[in-house]
């Protein structure tokens, strides 16, 4: 620690400022990064909550267009309480934007987003501008766009925080991601997944009925869709690289590294991870496949094998993909 004192004195020293000064200008970025902030403009995000078939068509009804989304019910509370509760909720979420409500029948609702700014949409022109000042939370930001049916997701550019779309653009979804800043153990953060058109909720060629044991379901539905597109099949493991039992959709960076190494002893490469939570195996691999991103990882040309863990909690099943080589 002395060290460390030493050092950053010397360099305040040697840039011609004080150290409390070079302390404000390093601390003060990565603490306003990691406050979450209030979304205003979310405040009716009760009308999606507060029913009992919340669903991404629904939200997308709503121009609710923010992932990773993350709520808790209370009992009746103040204002200010509800408020407290709510950003302590995003915190423990790691995710960046929070929102409160009340409902109708009086339960309060505590919502955390990825996203710590709205995304600005404009329909008619297909321009989508995002918030300049997510530099202070993302190290880089990237958006790609999932056409429906049975295609691979493409790039699309970014320049300037803004978003032009293709005036030929197909039906389907485009998402926006996030390399975070901090906290340094969270890996990519989907922000927004935006409807184009009206795109299909269902991921092709999915079995009519879930079979047993799941595992397997997963694994031949993935094989006949890279085979439609002549990609090569993959072979079907169950989870054994030792993550623990996370009901989580974050990406832990910490965790990866080790399946990482475990995966590099077997001669095998580490591609990835996809991780999903929702009410259903279908509804899991619909998610998955209209999510651009996840969907590039399905699609992988160099995946070869893939190791699957099916964790169930209450109605709500977590399915975590691993991708190798």
């Amino acid at each position: 620690m002395e060290l460390l004192v030493k050092f950053l004195k010397k360099l305040a020293w040697g840039l011609g400022m004080e150290l409390k000064t070079l302390l404000l200008l390093v601390l003060l970025p990565l603490l306003v990064a990691t406050t979450p902030l209030l979304r205003k403009d979310l405040q009716h995000a009760g009308d999606l909550l507060c029913v009992k078939q919340a669903s991404v068509h629904k939200a997308w009804e709503l121009r609710i267009y923010d992932t990773l989304l993350a709520a808790e019910f209370k009992t009746p509370k103040p204002t200010n309480l509800l408020a407290k509760l709510a950003l302590e909720h995003a915190q423990q979420t790691t995710n960046f934007g929070y929102m409160y409500g009340t409902c109708a029948d009086k339960r309060a609702w505590l919502l955390s987003v990825s996203a710590p700014y709205a995304l600005q949409l404009q329909t008619k022109t297909g321009v989508m501008k995002l918030n300049p000042k997510l530099k202070n939370y993302c190290r880089e930001v990237g958006a790609m766009f999932a056409p429906s049916g049975l295609q691979h997701p493409t790039l699309i550019t970014i320049n300037k925080h803004t978003l032009m779309l293709p005036k030929n653009i197909q039906t389907g979804v485009l998402a926006i991601n996030c390399k975070s800043l901090t906290p340094a153990r969270v890996g990519p953060r989907l922000l927004y997944a935006v409807p184009i058109g009206k795109p299909s909720l269902s991921a092709p060629l999915l079995p009519s009925a879930t079979a047993r044991p799941e595992r397997k379901v997963i694994g031949n539905w993935l094989n006949k869709v890279r085979k439609q597109l002549r990609l090569p099949a993959v072979a079907i493991h169950s989870y054994q690289h030792g993550i623990h039992d996370r009901h989580s959709v974050i990406h832990d960076r910490v965790e990866l590294g080790r399946v990482s190494k475990k995966l590099q002893q077997q001669q095998r490469k580490f591609l990835g991870e996809n991780r999903v939570r929702s009410y259903s195996l279908r509804e899991a691999l619909s998610m998955l496949w209209l999510s651009p991103f996840h969907r590039s990882l399905l699609l992988h040309k160099d995946a070869k094998n893939i190791y699957v863990r099916i964790a169930k909690r209450e109605q709500q099943l977590l399915l975590t993909i691993i991708f190798s080589s």
